[in-house]
């Protein structure tokens, strides 16, 4: 796995050579550091459908179904 930073910004980086679906600790690793260094991490190419994704934003923690209500705002009326 690569992190190339993006150029002509202050923040931001590529991410090449990763499998989204095969990711092993020592990739996961350097996801959240590079996160933590760049702030941004673009993933192109990846083929993502919702279970993917859920799996995926999981590993960042537990996810919420509707902000809203998280935050005590109700949008039912």
């Amino acid at each position: 796995m690569n992190l190339e930073p993006l150029r002509g910004l202050t923040f931001g980086a590529n991410v090449s050579g990763l499998t989204m679906h095969e990711i092993n600790a020592g990739d996961w690793s350097r996801i959240e550091v590079g996160l933590a260094d760049f702030g941004l991490l673009r993933l192109r190419g990846q083929q993502f459908d919702a279970r993917s994704v859920a799996a995926f934003a999981r590993r960042f923690g537990e996810l919420e179904r509707d902000i809203g209500e998280a935050r005590g705002i109700s949008n039912k009326g």
